[in-house]
């Protein structure tokens, strides 16, 4: 029983965890471009400023994804698996393909 409430409660802070890391991202995404682009008091920027502000909240679309991915234990363990088949592929490579790489 004692176990059971471990676990959930676990649960739920991994899903707060990720939930605030979602609207933090969000927040911090689109607020530029919020500031640039406001209607209720006028902001004269710089072009510039104004296409980086809009491609800093287009980045909020790849970061959700990202912060999904890296905050679910599987995918973490997947992702470091293939980054230990690429380093091994590299050293295999590197030394001429002749001799057993270590795993």
């Amino acid at each position: 029983m004692y176990a059971k409430r471990v676990k959930k409660l676990r649960a739920d802070k991994q899903v707060a965890l990720t939930g605030s890391f979602l609207i933090l991202s969000s927040l911090l995404c689109w607020l530029p471009y919020a500031i640039t682009r406001s209607c209720f008091f006028p902001v004269h920027t710089k072009h510039w400023i104004d296409i980086t502000a809009m491609w800093i909240s287009f980045v909020n679309a790849f970061l959700d994804p990202v912060i999904y991915a890296f905050m679910n234990r599987r995918v973490k363990a997947k992702i470091s698996d293939d980054f230990m088949a690429i380093r091994r592929y590299f050293r295999f490579c590197r030394s001429g393909g002749s001799k057993e790489v270590d795993k």
